[in-house]
């Protein structure tokens, strides 16, 4: 039904698929107007399957309500961060060395290094 094989057909494919997905109708039946065995069933049969078994993370609306953060912006600066903090020129670390110092470096971040490292109560008396 849904010729995705040549590059003529995807334009035709895409379109129909959007009208399918536009329709609302349940997955098993979107999966029932794919062509059996076809390329495009295998595909949307597979992410049918991690939309089923992620449901329960992707409730945005309660996130929001939650104040939480919903999209991956801030996950993704973060990372670029420890990129840039472990892989610089000359710098080479072992699985755990790399482990520890990511542990360290999100206590600092996070200003929780205290919880680390916590100063004993000044005794002197002036």
């Amino acid at each position: 039904m849904l010729g995705l094989e040549d590059s003529a057909g995807a334009s035709a494919a895409v379109q129909e698929l959007a009208a399918l997905l536009a329709s609302k109708m349940p997955m098993e039946e979107l999966l029932g107007a794919l062509e059996e065995g076809s390329s495009a069933r295998e595909t949307v049969a597979r992410e049918v399957a991690y939309l089923r078994e992620h449901q329960g993370r992707m409730d945005y609306r309660d996130a929001q309500r939650r104040k939480e953060p919903v999209g991956s912006g801030a996950v993704e600066a973060t990372w670029a961060q420890y990129q840039c903090r472990f892989k610089r020129t000359g710098q080479f670390w072992s699985p755990a060395g790399d482990e520890a110092l990511l542990c360290l470096d999100t206590f600092w971040r996070n200003e929780r290094w205290h919880l680390l490292f916590p100063r004993p109560p000044n005794l002197s008396k002036n």
